[in-house]
């Protein structure tokens, strides 16, 4: 459900490179097999997709909680 709410499926090809001068950031690389297996592939460097960190908070949270999606 939150995949569908952050718009992951919509992510498939994303690719965000930030500032060339920046030698410092985050990066993300997210590999997922959904809907019967339809891949998205998406990464990031100091750019992210619409909601990522939204996506990003609840995927932690769940680690840390008690692991049910």
């Amino acid at each position: 459900m939150q995949m569908k709410r952050c718009g992951v499926l919509g992510w498939d090809g994303y690719s965000g490179t930030g500032p060339r001068r920046m030698t410092d950031g985050t990066m993300f690389r997210l590999h997922a097999e959904v809907n019967g297996g339809r891949a998205v592939y998406a990464s990031g460097s100091n750019r992210f997709p619409r909601h990522y960190h939204d996506f990003r908070d609840w995927i932690l949270r769940r680690l840390d909680g008690d692991g049910s999606f």
